[in-house]
């Protein structure tokens, strides 16, 4: 499992809880100190990858994950990624990290280099116009997956902690649902702006960004499930301006 940094303490206390109370044997074997994790994120990432560790990689599907030997250590491959291109996000030992960086890129003040490092900034607009959810932004405890519009994670057929609530509001359906914005002009509709639907607040925004690949002021927002509909015209209160907005069907961008 790789989980979130932020939330690592906060998960291992909550496994250990479920463990003991629950009676579970299971091991639990925290390896976040001993190991790193190097994304490689575009076009052309998994022939660069192919080449440098094996052409094994470049038959792998989409969320899968694979392992290799390089140099006689063990590494993960998993083929995802955070910003909607293709790629891989490896595992390997963290004294490795540097190594590896260099190994797949090269030194980052190459001019030639055809890789670059990239920012948790330049991450977070790209999984953004992907329409990739993100904790603390479109996922928190106090968000179901229903309503995030995360359904294919969760098999509610299955028993599982939480699964009589969320069949419950399968029943009933969200009250709120995730949906895209697209804003008129550029400014930017920041976590927690109001969204409106006439005069009434009927939302709020989890995430918003000037789209650097769309050229547009995009957001995700939580609002009323009667104000979610495709097309749907509503507004962003941006400190009192009403920046018209519109509802749109995520993702902003998805790669040809």
């Amino acid at each position: 499992m790789v989980c979130n940094a932020s939330n690592r303490e906060k998960l291992l206390k909550h496994f250990e809880a479920v463990r003991q109370s629950s009676g579970m044997e299971l091991a639990i074997d925290d390896r976040t100190e001993a190991t790193a994790m190097v994304a490689l994120q575009g076009p052309k990432a998994i022939e660069k990858l192919a080449g440098a560790i094996s052409p094994d990689i470049a038959s792998m599907k989409r969320y899968t994950f694979q392992t290799f030997n390089v140099m006689l250590v063990d590494i993960l491959v998993f083929r995802s990624g955070y910003t909607g291109e293709d790629g891989a996000e490896i595992v390997l030992p963290a004294k490795m990290a540097s190594m590896a960086v260099r190994f797949f890129g090269g030194r980052a003040d190459n001019p030639n280099s055809t890789i670059r490092p990239a920012g948790l900034g330049a991450r977070d607009t790209l999984r953004l116009e992907a329409g990739m959810p993100l904790y603390g932004h479109e996922l928190n405890e106090g968000i179901d997956p229903l309503s995030a519009g995360l359904s294919w994670a969760v098999d509610l057929e299955k028993d599982f902690i939480g699964v009589e609530t969320l069949r419950t509001i399968a029943q009933r359906g969200p009250a709120r649902r995730l949906v895209g914005l697209e804003l008129e002009g550029k400014r930017i509709a920041r976590q927690g702006t109001p969204i409106r639907g006439g005069a009434a607040i009927v939302g709020e925004v989890a995430s918003g960004t000037l789209g650097p690949t769309v050229n547009k002021s995009i957001a995700t927002a939580f609002v009323d499930t009667n104000f979610s509909a495709e097309g749907t015209e509503l507004s962003a209160d941006l400190k009192g301006t009403l920046n018209p907005a519109k509802a749109v069907k995520l993702p902003f961008y998805k790669r040809s």
